[in-house]
């Protein structure tokens, strides 16, 4: 499932290239097209926006900082991004466009 390869990276799993294509096909045995749509547009903002909606759609939205840690990362490339101690961001509109904005519970498109 989806959420898995989230939380298994979260718990420090190896992230590769056979993890998006585990989400691809997941979300291609399963119906979810804006998931396959978004691994094949390989652009990560659009990647980011249906793994929030994944979450979202699938009642996930309660595990602790999930939303948070999609942002954080980039899932159509492999390893975990360089962090800069900035993992709980509270972002904000003019942080980052078309980004998800936990304050307020939705993803905005600017």
């Amino acid at each position: 499932m989806i959420i898995d390869v989230i939380l298994d990276r979260r718990d420090g799993c190896t992230y590769d290239s056979d993890s998006v294509d585990e989400i691809y096909e997941y979300g291609k045995d399963f119906e979810f097209n804006y998931i396959c749509k978004a691994v094949k547009s390989k652009n990560e903002r659009q990647m980011k926006n249906a793994l929030h909606t994944y979450i979202d759609k699938n009642d996930y939205s309660h595990i602790p900082d999930i939303h948070d840690y999609i942002e954080h990362e980039d899932w159509l490339c492999s390893g975990h991004k360089q962090s800069n101690n900035q993992h709980n961001l509270g972002l904000t509109p003019f942080d980052i466009p078309n980004r998800w904005i936990p304050s307020e519970n939705k993803i905005i498109f600017i």
